[in-house]
């Protein structure tokens, strides 16, 4: 997944994805956060009290400076990106606007998404 700000709604989203992974270990479901930014210290730091606060443990939270690579094909005008991949296929993206966009509803599709890949 990536994002372009950390908020509350990054949290909810991170707090789920981090005990679906804690509960799906044996299953090898793996998932992890990436905040393009241009600030890398204070990311560091919005990312570390996030893991903190929420008691992230499962799921990396981690940063790209800039621009992300092109052939991440991220959208410029998402906000969020959630890629669901098998193996090394790209199995589904979702592109939000906002991460206001992260609603309890939406967190839950994209949780499920991710576990119907362990099918």
């Amino acid at each position: 997944m990536f994002v372009r700000k950390v908020d509350r709604n990054l949290a909810r989203l991170a707090k789920a994805l981090d005990e679906a992974v804690a509960k799906y270990q044996s299953k090898r479901l793996c998932a992890f956060i990436v905040v393009l930014t241009d600030d890398a210290e204070a990311t560091e730091k919005a990312l570390r009290k996030l893991a903190d606060k929420h008691g992230i443990s499962y799921v990396p939270l981690t940063y790209i400076e800039g621009p992300p690579p092109a052939s991440y094909n991220i959208s410029p005008d998402a906000e969020v990106t959630v890629l669901t991949w098998k193996a090394v296929k790209v199995v589904k993206s979702r592109g939000f606007s906002s991460t206001k966009d992260l609603t309890k509803k939406t967190v839950a599709s994209i949780v499920n998404d991710a576990k119907a890949l362990l099918e």
